[in-house]
């Protein structure tokens, strides 16, 4: 133990005296290798034998900036206790950690099994710096992080609008403004409190005006000051403030700057506005007036008007021109005028009478209404008595009263008294009439009668009360102008209108023979249908003179089409042209013409809304003819039947078919009189045949068919064509064959051509649709047969201009279905008298 003490007191003298002359430890590394080379030297290695206690050194050391205080070198037995020692940091520094990596600033090594040798470490103490802020700005430290005795740059900045209230530093106590801080020795802490700006608001009012609400006010920086109102003195008005805002009441928002404005007013100026009713005139002077001064209204009406009053909107009635009460408010004066009124007194003398108003009030320069002076019947209008000579007068810018007297004398001209045809009749099959006419005035000469308004084709007659006139063509609605004269002149015409239906032949009851003969064409042609040979007995009737012509369907179809009886299929779509035309009632519609068939002699005119007959080219020389006057043809059994009904419906007669009835039947045939209707078969052979004595082969009362002079047919070659058509139909005029007509087409003298009864084209030309369903002949006797009640095929007869002559002849007999349409058949038309 002793050997060991030695040993290291010993290694005291071998530290070097320049380290404790400066009074600081010599570095650990460098104490370490101080003490092992003293023990070496002095032989202290080794110098704890097997046995003994083995002692270490424990030595504390301390960096710049810092002490340790307690025992710095101990020397501890092994497994021994140091004593504390404890790291002590300079002012302005702090402890870190012992060398060793132990933080606690005192330590106690204990337990101790080998040399020490640690040193204290010590940091310089670095502070924060804080800046508080209140209210509207910004406070900076730069930096925010001072070492000790170190300083900060304080930045102290107020937003727009804000000032710096107070800066208070925790060391330092207030401040002016920014500044640097004294060595910082502390965290520190900078409270910097802002106020906002506060400006001022004045308002004040202008000369005649005064202001509502708080003229003078402090308001914070973007605040709001309360409204204020400029108001103006009686009389006056708000002009504006003196800073532009045009607003009455004013509010000022967001304020940043000290407001000051005047209010400024202005004196009311009021219009007079002047109205005007009628003719004259108002004016008033000024017609701007200021508040409290007055306006001169001067009121004058033109010539030949007065005043009917003045009224102002603030005084009321005024009797004239006047001056104004004081003006405090915008006035309308209204001043109405009324023309001078004129009475104008019109009367007739003996032997006429007036028209229009016989007594007029008529203001100053207007005009009055017409009166026309009509003299009565054989009288004549010779002048008004102020010395007018027209007898329509309208007394224009009347200027003063008037009374006139319209005079009349005894006329020299013949006047009618009245017109009719057929005594007035509404229709008639005869296109021969009997103009039925009387007259008044002076006797009538002569007499002229036309269908033209122009009279273009008339000549003047030997007059006669009832002369008669001849109608041609075979439109329906007849138009008959008529008109006499005398030596002194002519008189107006007058004019009457009838319906031509189809002309009839009458047909005397009685029996005849039905069925072909055995003999000639008959015997060489005719069919088993032809047979047999029956007596039939058939009441009076009265059938079609000629066969129904392409004008008759047009005007009957036009007549149709305003009733709204035309469709364009079985559903019934309204018919609106270019498309076949059908008709009848709901689940009875049937097709009544082939309309868009090439052979379809009618067209429709859109613009006039009206049917019209086709034209064809032929001879001579490619002469354009009309087809009025031809059969009509594309028309099915429905058709023919459809054109009775209305034909009968124009001419007030009871229709004789059901057409809302599928099929069509037969609703009305004889005794009773009633409308039009299809013959039946057996009244079209015997109209077409039978003379009271012989059943002729032909429908002309020939047995042979006569050549082209005859009727218009097929040879078997070529047709007959009397007009050289140049496109189907070949069909001619109805009547064609009359023995004066020459045929152009081979230039062929006809032959009178008409039935037994006195019926045209019964043979040829169309074929033509009958009553009957087809059904086979049988001996009995029959009265009035009208064939079946029910069938499949309506019967044909009469052959056409497609025909053979064979098919011409008058016992022939064909079927078609009810539907069907052909370019050879047509029809006429039959009723019971």
């Amino acid at each position: 133990m002793r050997t060991i003490l030695s040993c290291c007191i010993l290694l005291l003298f071998f530290v070097p005296l320049t380290f404790l002359e400066m009074g600081c430890p010599p570095p650990e590394s460098e104490l370490h290798n101080i003490l092992i080379k003293a023990m070496h030297k002095n032989g202290c290695s080794g110098c704890s034998p097997e046995g003994e206690i083995t002692n270490y050194v424990l030595v504390y050391l301390a960096e710049g900036n810092g002490s340790v205080t307690g025992e710095a070198t101990q020397t501890v037995a092994e497994n021994t206790d140091g004593t504390p020692v404890t790291a002590a940091a300079n002012p302005g520094y702090h402890f870190t950690q012992w060398s060793d990596g132990l933080q606690e600033a005192t330590r106690q090594d204990t337990a101790v099994t080998a040399d020490l040798s640690v040193t204290a470490q010590f940091a310089i103490n670095t502070y924060a710096i804080e800046c508080l802020v209140t209210g509207g700005g910004n406070c900076t430290a730069d930096p925010t992080a001072v070492d000790h005795g170190g300083t900060s740059r304080i930045t102290v900045t107020p937003n727009a609008g804000w000032r710096i209230r107070t800066i208070t530093d925790s060391e330092e106590g207030p401040k002016p403004g920014s500044y640097t801080t004294s060595p910082v020795t502390a965290n520190r802490v900078i409270s910097v409190i802002f106020d906002i700006n506060q400006y001022t608001l004045t308002y004040q009012a202008g000369a005649n005006g005064s202001i509502v609400g708080e003229t003078a006010q402090t308001v914070p920086e973007n605040s709001n000051g309360s409204a204020v109102t400029a108001t103006p003195a009686p009389g006056y008005h708000f002009v504006q403030w003196s800073d532009g805002s045009l607003a009455t009441t004013r509010h000022d928002t967001h304020v940043t700057s000290d407001i000051t404005v005047t209010a400024q007013f202005a004196i009311n100026t009021y219009s007079i506005v002047c109205t005007v009713v009628g003719e004259g005139a108002c004016t008033a002077n000024p017609a701007l007036v200021n508040h409290g001064e007055t306006s001169v209204i001067t009121v004058t009406p033109d010539s030949g008007w007065r005043i009917l009053s003045i009224v102002d909107s603030e005084q009321g009635l005024q009797p004239g021109s006047y001056t104004t009460s004081p003006v405090t408010a915008p006035r309308a004066v209204t001043a109405a005028f009324e023309v001078n009124q004129y009475t104008l007194t019109y009367s007739a003398g003996e032997g006429g009478t007036l028209s229009g108003p016989l007594t007029q009030s008529v203001g100053h320069g207007k005009d009055g209404q017409m009166v026309l002076a009509q003299p009565n019947r054989g009288y004549a209008f010779t002048g008004w008595s102020d010395g007018i000579t027209e007898a329509k007068r309208t007394d224009t810018h009347v200027s003063a009263d008037i009374t006139v007297m319209a005079l009349f004398d005894v006329s020299p001209l013949p006047w009618i008294d009245s017109f009719k045809i057929n005594h007035d009749d509404s229709w008639t099959s005869n296109p021969v009439m009997v103009l039925h006419n009387s007259y008044i005035g002076s006797a009538p000469e002569e007499y002229m009668a036309s269908e033209f308004p122009d009279f273009r084709d008339a000549t003047w007659q030997p007059y006669s009360p009832e002369p008669s006139f001849t109608v041609s063509g075979s439109t329906i609605s007849r138009t008959i102008h008529f008109k006499l004269r005398n030596q002194a002149g002519e008189h107006e015409a007058a004019q009457d209108t009838i319906c031509l239906a189809p002309e009839i032949v009458p047909v005397n009851a009685g029996a005849f023979t039905m069925g072909r003969s055995e003999e000639g064409d008959d015997a060489a042609f005719g069919s088993d249908a032809e047979l047999p040979r029956h007596k039939v007995t058939l009441d009076a009737y009265q059938i079609g003179k000629y066969e129904i012509t392409n004008q008759q369907y047009c005007d009957v179809l036009t007549w149709a089409a305003k009733q709204g009886y035309l469709y364009s299929d079985i559903f019934g779509t309204p018919w609106q042209g270019l498309v076949n035309i059908y008709a009848g009632g709901n689940f009875a519609r049937n097709v009544v013409l082939n309309f868009l068939s090439p052979s379809c002699n009618i067209k429709y005119n859109a613009a006039e809304k009206r049917f019209e007959p086709k034209v064809r080219a032929g001879l001579p020389g490619g002469r354009i003819h009309s087809t009025s006057e031809h059969p009509v043809v594309e028309v099915s059994w429905y058709g023919a039947v459809a054109f009775c009904n209305w034909l009968s419906e124009m001419l007030g007669l009871k229709p004789c078919y059901k057409m809302n009835i599928f099929g069509w039947p037969l609703d009305v045939i004889g005794p009773e009189p009633a409308g039009f209707r299809l013959p039946t078969e057996a009244e079209w052979e015997r109209a077409a045949a039978w003379d009271d004595a012989k059943h002729w082969i032909y429908a002309f009362g020939a047995n042979t068919i006569g050549g082209k002079k005859r009727c218009n047919y097929h040879t078997g070659t070529n047709h007959i064509n009397p007009l050289g058509l140049t496109t189907e139909p070949f069909t001619a005029a109805i009547g064609w064959f009359n023995g004066l007509n020459v045929s152009p087409n081979g230039n062929i003298a006809t032959t009178a051509s008409v039935s037994p009864v006195g019926a045209y084209d019964m043979s040829g030309n169309a074929a033509e649709w009958c009553q009957d369903w087809f059904s086979e002949y049988t001996k009995q006797a029959q009265v009035n047969p009208l064939g079946p009640a029910t069938g499949t095929d309506r019967i044909r007869r009469g052959g056409a201009w497609n025909t053979l002559a064979k098919h011409c002849r008058t016992a022939d007999r064909s079927r078609h279905a009810p539907g069907d349409t052909y370019s050879s058949l047509g029809f006429r038309v039959a009723r019971t008298p």
